[in-house]
């Protein structure tokens, strides 16, 4: 099999704490406001986050709205954020969704000391595993993106990753569209900063998708601002 990244214009797109509860950072983590803790490490020469962002506050402090309702959710033009599926559960595995209003929030979404990725970063972490390299090999590449504690499933197929990029991957989905949240368990999108340079209205989002028990597509996705992902940040 032969299938490492998908180019498609409907769907994957590639293109070029301390004690007053204020963020800090080092080389291996990197704490939000409300104290947080996230793994830090070192994949294709940059230090990305290996776990979904949840902080519920903006940089400044600003809390971020939750929005549960569905048809609420979808008529916002604000940042907010919800739990994946709606259910509180999920948030210590899976993070917490965000729409693209909060990610590209003027008072900083990212924890001090870190930044939003941009889609050239996530092309760059993609090429740095390899996705450029046909063979047969290819679904191996992909685990090196998925955790080796959460499951990928497809028809009730389990995927275990390796993670031996250190990624970390987990299947959160996203929200969007009549049927809310789609693709659970079987499809990762991260938001970006990088605005869809044919519509001005939609950002590119990196994504992973479990297309069978042993095909994906790796690539991008253009994205309306309501839609709901799952961040990760890099350290400046």
């Amino acid at each position: 099999m032969k299938k490492l990244l998908v180019l498609c214009s409907l769907f994957f797109v590639f293109t070029c704490s301390d004690d007053n509860n204020s963020n800090s950072v080092d080389n291996s983590q990197l704490s939000d406001f409300e104290g947080n803790v996230y793994n830090v490490l070192e994949v294709g020469d940059q230090l990305w986050t290996t776990e979904n962002l949840k902080v519920k506050t903006y940089r400044d402090g600003t809390p971020i709205p939750f929005v549960e309702n569905y048809e609420q959710w979808s008529n916002l033009t604000t940042g907010a954020w919800c739990y994946v599926n709606n259910d509180p559960s999920t948030e210590e595995v899976y993070g917490i969704l965000y729409n693209l209003y909060a990610i590209n929030n003027p008072r900083g979404l990212s924890p001090e000391g870190s930044r939003i990725p941009t889609a050239n970063d996530y092309y760059h972490l993609a090429t740095s595993q390899g996705v450029y390299q046909f063979g047969s090999n290819d679904f191996d590449i992909f685990k090196k993106f998925l955790s080796v504690d959460v499951p990928w499933n497809y028809y009730n197929t389990n995927v275990l990753g390796d993670n031996s990029s250190g990624f970390n991957s987990r299947p959160a989905g996203m929200r969007i569209g009549a049927s809310e949240f789609p693709a659970f368990s079987r499809y990762a999108s991260f938001g970006t900063n990088t605005i869809e340079i044919t519509t001005f209205s939609s950002f590119k989002c990196f994504a992973l998708n479990l297309t069978s028990a042993s095909e994906y597509q790796i690539g991008f996705s253009n994205r309306d601002p309501r839609t709901g992902v799952s961040v990760r940040v890099i350290l400046d």
